[in-house]
This record gives structure tokens, C-alpha cells and sequence, in this order.
């Protein structure tokens, strides 16, 4: 079993209160589904989502048109937004035969969203 849930489960956002709190009970499901089917070779786990080039970010940006594709992804560690094929091939892997030992687990799939900016060579320094 394999669930997606969207990377504000662990980046709050503004409005998305109701979403955030059915995405950590997805997870908490999902956590406590794979102890109860592991014993049964059945492993379950849950893929948190970050920005891709999906025809949902094309309707966001549509709303909002102050964001782009490139604005989106220059927040992101690997600097970009991911691409549809990328997700899938996550997917693939996690339901194949080969990663069948890896159960309960929750994967960012988010460009390194979920692990934030540092600091590069050409940030500012932080403030004291």
C-alpha cells in the first residue's frame, strides 16, 4: 500500500489547517497499518509531496500569478520543482519487489523542502 500526502503535513502553511490534519492522520494510519500487516509480508508507506510540474501547479498559478515555476523551485535546495517522471519512478521502487523490506516509512519526495535552505556561499550573513 502506498499513500501520497502533500509535504505541509511537516511545512505548515496558511489555510491548509484541515488538509494538514487529514495528511498527519493519513501517516499515523499508515505508520500503525504497516505494524499491523507487516507480519503478513504487506508493507505500507506513504510518500510526502512536494512541488511538481503537474497540471495542479499550473491552476496555482493561474490564481496566483505573483508565483512562477522558477519562483517555486528557487525556495528548494535542488533549486527547481520536480518533474512528474521523478515522483513516479519513487513509486515505482516502493512497489516493487525489490524494496520489499521497507515498510511504515514517510519519504519526501520535495526537492529537499522538508530539510529547508541553509546556507549557501553567497547567503548573507545571519544576523546576531
Amino acid at each position: 500500500m502506498l499513500n501520497v500526502v502533500s509535504g505541509v503535513v511537516r511545512r505548515q502553511a496558511v489555510g491548509m489547517a484541515a488538509p494538514a490534519t487529514v495528511w498527519s492522520a493519513v501517516i499515523g494510519y499508515a505508520q500503525t497499518l504497516a505494524l499491523e500487516v507487516g507480519p503478513h509480508n504487506i508493507n505500507v508507506n506513504t510518500l510526502m509531496s512536494g512541488y511538481f510540474d503537474t497540471p495542479l501547479i499550473e491552476r496555482t498559478l493561474e490564481r496566483q500569478p505573483e508565483l512562477s515555476k522558477a519562483r517555486l523551485g528557487s525556495g528548494l535546495p535542488m533549486g527547481r520543482i520536480g518533474e512528474p517522471r521523478e515522483f513516479a519512478d519513487l513509486v515505482g521502487a516502493l512497489v516493487s519487489p525489490h524494496l520489499r523490506f521497507v515498510t511504515g516509512a514517510v519519504v519526501p519526495v520535495d526537492g529537499g523542502a522538508s530539510i529547508g535552505m541553509g546556507a549557501s556561499f553567497d547567503s548573507p550573513p545571519a544576523p546576531e
